[in-house]
Order: C-alpha cells, then structure tokens, then sequence
C-alpha cells in the first residue's frame, strides 16, 4: 500500500519524532491528523512545530480543532508539492 487517504497519529507525546522520521517519500498520504496533548503547560508548542514538520515534507494546515482543555487535532492536508 502506498497511497493512504487518511493517516492519525496519536504517540502519546511522540508525535513531531514520529512525523520527524516518518518516510513521506515513500508514500502518498493525503491526510494527516496529528493529535497533541498539553498537560500542565508540556507539549503546548508541539502543535506549532507539527505543523513546520508537515509543511517540510509539502502539506497545509487544514483544520485545527480543540478536542478538550489538554488535547488539540491538526489535520493537514497533502500540497501538490508533495
């Protein structure tokens, strides 16, 4: 399999490492939900640096969504530069 429509990665805190390693050249993925965790002020700023990771490898930010006080979801979403 090498095209995937919809991709989540949920590390439990490993998330930009995962996206950091992953290998984007291989495959054809079109959309990635990347949830984050803030706890007590831990990890608020993964979102950010998901997000500069993701448009490394060719991808926007599509959505970011709030799913409770400590968890954010940022989707982004494949470029044609990809």
């Amino acid at each position: 399999m090498r095209k995937v429509s919809y991709m989540t990665i949920d590390t439990e805190g490993g998330e930009v490492d995962f996206l950091k390693n992953f290998p984007f050249h291989q495959f054809v993925v079109e959309v990635v939900q990347v949830e984050i965790r803030c706890v007590n002020g831990v990890g608020c700023t993964d979102g950010d640096t998901a997000t500069s990771v993701m448009k490394n490898f060719g991808y926007i930010l599509h959505t970011k969504y709030r799913v409770d006080s400590e968890t954010e979801d940022y989707f982004c979403k494949r470029t044609t530069k990809a």
